[in-house]
């Protein structure tokens, strides 16, 4: 079988179903408590869930552990998230931002866990993170407003921060990151179940860690808002934060802590479960795959071009189809107002030199489905698929490229590219899971 070029779109739609079959929330805690059982206990295990994925980790759970009786206290999802026959309470929050209802979910598993701390047959509690657990489970420290919060996180995203930075100051102004809901569920035992959507997969950062030590301090939190110049965007966090550094309040909880002693952890999917399940889909397909170890970071526009350099470097050494794959997670440096995300600017930034490389298609794709942010009511974009013929059409179309990088418009231009029917935005819906991104370039010929 040898893959043909005018086969792209099907090909790329059948590596997304793989990806997203591999990486599925359900099947995920299912096959990792089959793989470990959840130990037994006298009293019936509690679920917690917070995430994008809470609701399909929360099913994966209980289709597991049944007949063992277990009782389901909150399933935190985005607003917006669909729950088809949910038998669980599920509350609902606000991502990217924390709103009201992200504090008040906070503190209703607070009290949750107050009143379970007392129980005379203490539950087990399995507690399933995914990504945007940091924004759906949002407490303050004392003089710190929900407003401050919002500020540095909305400041810090624009400033192109990477999460384990935006993550460091979170766990350092907010009661149950860094290992707060570790302590407030004390002496309680919890089996932490985590999707990773950080690169490393470490549980102090994926939704900052509020069941995980922390090794990060009040100094490296002041350090982030310095590097990224984010010192005035909220003045009373950088207020608290400095009297942290002077020993004037409590540092998170840290490695060896006592209070971790009955927390058992294990990532159930990550990053490289979606790029395996992409190469062993695309080998299938009939291309030779082959995975970049080195990780997918840096800017969105000029990881773009990075990766074309790339493919035209295994395109000369190729004599069949190849495929290259990339795990990881760019950012962007927010400077417009327009719509899209990093994995849209990814792909326009690489449409111009991808011309050049005749029979070549490079696909970046956001595994949750959300790429950035959508004119209202456009359905979100998942990613982009750029081909030689994207550039000339885009010309033809009055386009200019560099204009919309600049005006962080990416969204627009692949949207004026459909309506031409050059078909290039991917629109799958929210896929439930959350693995950061991968991106794919396809070598079918360089003549």
């Amino acid at each position: 079988m040898t893959p043909r070029f005018e086969q792209h779109a099907e090909h790329v739609a059948s590596v997304i179903a793989a990806v997203c079959a591999a990486t599925d929330a359900r099947a995920a805690v299912a096959r990792s408590i089959a793989r470990h059982p959840i130990p037994d206990g006298p009293g019936p295990i509690g679920i917690i869930a917070a995430g994008k994925a809470a609701a399909a980790m929360e099913s994966g759970v209980r289709d597991t552990i049944r007949p063992r009786p277990a009782q389901t206290w909150a399933v935190v999802v985005p607003r917006g998230t669909v729950v088809p026959g949910a038998d669980a309470r599920v509350w609902i929050a606000d991502h990217p931002l924390p709103t009201a209802s992200s504090v008040e979910c906070a503190q209703r598993i607070v009290g949750l866990l107050e009143r379970l701390r007392r129980a005379p047959s203490a539950p087990r509690l399995a507690i399933l993170l995914s990504g945007g657990a940091s924004s759906l489970l949002t407490l303050p420290v004392d003089g710190v407003t929900l407003d401050d919060v919002r500020a540095i996180t909305k400041a810090l995203m624009h400033a192109g921060a990477p999460i384990d930075d935006l993550n460091t100051v979170r766990k350092h102004i907010d009661r149950l990151k860094g290992g707060g809901l570790a302590a407030a569920a004390s002496p309680l035992a919890i089996e932490l179940f985590i999707l990773s959507d950080v690169l490393g997969d470490d549980p102090g950062t994926i939704a900052s860690g509020p069941v995980s030590a922390d090794p990060t301090t009040f100094h490296d939190a002041l350090a982030v808002l310095h590097k990224h110049r984010c010192e005035q965007a909220a003045p009373r966090i950088t207020a608290y934060l400095s009297d942290g550094a002077a020993g004037r309040h409590a540092e998170t909880v840290k490695p060896g802590d006592p209070i971790l002693a009955r927390v058992s952890t294990r990532i159930v999917a990550n990053n490289r479960t979606a790029v395996d399940a992409a190469a062993i889909e695309l080998e299938r397909l009939g291309f030779t795959a082959i995975r970049i170890e080195e990780p997918l970071v840096g800017e969105a526009r000029t990881a773009g071009p990075r990766l074309v350099s790339l493919l035209a470097q295994a395109g000369a050494a190729a004599d069949s189809p190849t495929a290259l794959i990339w795990g990881g997670e760019t950012t962007v440096t927010v400077t417009g107002r327009g719509h899209g995300g990093r994995n849209l600017e990814l792909a326009l930034a690489a449409a111009d030199p991808l011309e050049s490389l005749p029979g070549t298609v490079l696909c970046s794709l956001a595994t949750d489905g959300v790429d950035g942010t959508s004119p209202a009511g456009s359905a979100p974009a998942a990613g982009a698929v750029v081909t030689p013929a994207t550039a000339p059409e885009a010309r033809r179309l009055g386009l200019d490229p560099a204009a919309a990088l600049k005006a962080n418009d990416s969204r627009a231009y692949f949207d004026r590219l459909a309506d031409a029917g050059h078909a290039a935005l991917l629109c799958t819906g929210p896929t439930g899971t959350n693995v950061n991104d991968i991106a794919m370039g396809l070598i079918y010929s360089q003549s």
